[in-house]
């Protein structure tokens, strides 16, 4: 079974995070992103559900899934306000026939056909930006070219589904994951960069290299514990830095800050730095 056992929903940001965090050590690795849409729920049916049922959804979805005797169902569910993970993103899961033993599942919550939700504004277009940021992630983590890898469940011909719905335009969430890219220092592109070992110092671009690096030019106060975790204080660390350089505060480690830290001569006297929420 892939079914997480306590499902959990991210903000975007906390999802990147955790996206950058994982090991893949399982030997599954996905190939491509399928995008979705629920159609049941649609907005209007997710929205009246009310707070307290949406932050249940999650369980009660993989729930829906192993009563039909399914080993898992999709990995991600896009909502207008956050990310829902419901299976294990380093094991297959289940969202469409042709592509199940590789593909990552991302449901969007709404119906975007003709005559449904709208997918252009107000909680559609924040499930859509989300989708996208999700995408985004993705191509991140694991090198993709979006245009490449992209397949929407409507091409599947074995299932005979036409969601993600007409509203739904490939080359629409195509030029918003590259123009996404491009804020976070991709030229557009994904990262084309070797494996990193977030638990290595000597591995440059990982967490634990970033912590050694953060403690030698004295943004970390106090020093980081290099571990390759990066929690809290690391990501204080690396918002730090990255104020000091005139980059986007954003307590990531993204390519820019990479390529910053890397070129970063040490400092002397470093300044006193209050907390930064990233």
């Amino acid at each position: 079974m892939t079914y997480l056992a306590h499902p959990a929903h991210y903000t975007p940001g906390e999802f990147r995070t955790m996206v950058r965090g994982l090991k893949f050590a399982k030997g599954w690795k996905p190939e491509f992103p399928t995008l979705h849409n629920t159609g049941v729920p649609s907005l209007k049916q997710w929205q009246a559900l009310g707070s307290v049922p949406q932050e249940r959804w999650g369980a009660n979805l993989n729930g829906y899934y192993k009563s039909l005797g399914w080993h898992a169902g999709p990995h991600l569910v896009v909502c207008p306000d956050y990310i829902w993970n419901l299976c294990d993103l380093e094991e297959d899961g289940v969202s469409v026939s042709c592509w199940n033993k590789v593909t990552l599942g991302i449901e969007m919550v709404g119906n975007f056909e003709v005559g449904g939700d709208d997918f252009a504004s107000g909680a559609g277009a924040k499930v859509r930006d989300n989708a996208v940021w999700t995408l985004a992630v993705l191509c991140e983590r694991f090198g993709w070219k979006i245009e490449d890898v992209l397949r929407f469940h409507r091409e599947c011909a074995k299932d005979h589904h036409a969601c993600p719905g007409s509203k739904v335009s490939k080359p629409e969430i195509i030029q918003r994951v590259h123009a996404l890219l491009e804020t976070w220092g991709h030229g557009g592109t994904p990262i084309a960069a070797h494996p990193v070992d977030d638990t290595d110092p000597g591995s440059v671009g990982g967490i634990a290299w970033a912590q050694s690096r953060l403690n030698a030019l004295g943004f970390a106060r106090p020093k980081l514990t290099v571990d390759g975790d990066a929690g809290k204080l690391t990501a204080n660390a690396i918002g730090h830095f990255q104020s000091a350089r005139g980059l986007f505060v954003d307590g990531i480690l993204g390519p820019r800050t990479v390529a910053a830290l890397t070129a970063a001569p040490a400092l002397v006297g470093a300044p006193e730095f209050g907390p930064v929420d990233p």
